[in-house]
């Protein structure tokens, strides 16, 4: 198989999943509870409001971070929490395929990540306002890169691993089992 037909499938795959994402997006109507207090986090982020800022949850989540860092771009706080899960979920795919080439062929990482991308908790969880999409894709990442240390006996590959397993875990305090 040539170069230019396996980075076709993969393209394929991404759009695939950036897709099936949108229509998920467009039926989700309802924001879940978790987000609230995320939104209301993040509001007292960039309002310097700091007496608001542990409302409902004693930690501050790299979610919250985030979606301030997506409020500077879009103005409404909804649409920004739901960018930011909608990309990091759509992002994962990009770090899995790489993994997944590290052991199976380009067909088979593109039809494994294709699977992923169309499975409904993925696809639900990259447009509800949850953490869990960043945790995903920090996680997968990290995973990537500690693979590629191992396989390359690169110090600079277990670094960007160690700092992504850390941000996962900051997003979501189960991906401590990584570290």
């Amino acid at each position: 198989m040539s170069a230019v037909s396996s980075s076709r499938h993969i393209y394929c795959v991404m759009i695939i999943g950036v897709l099936v994402r949108v229509l998920a997006w467009s039926n989700t109507h309802v924001v879940n509870p978790d987000g609230t207090l995320y939104i209301t986090q993040a509001k007292a982020i960039f309002y310097g409001q700091k007496e608001a800022l542990y409302c409902g949850y004693d930690f501050l989540s790299s979610y919250v971070v985030l979606i301030v860092g997506a409020h500077w771009f879009f103005s409404d706080w909804i649409f920004s929490a739901r960018m930011v899960s909608f990309l990091f979920g759509s992002a994962t795919l990009v770090p899995l395929y790489f993994l997944l080439r590290r052991y199976l062929d380009a067909q088979v990482s593109a039809l494994v990540t294709l699977l992923y991308a169309m499975l409904p908790v993925y696809t639900g969880g990259s447009v509800d306002l949850i953490r869990d999409p960043v945790c995903w894709f920090f996680a997968t990442t990290g995973l990537y890169f500690f693979v590629r240390g191992l396989q390359d006996s690169s110090h600079f590959s277990m670094l960007c691993s160690s700092l992504s397993f850390l941000m996962a875990s900051w997003s979501r305090i189960e991906a401590s089992l990584f570290i």
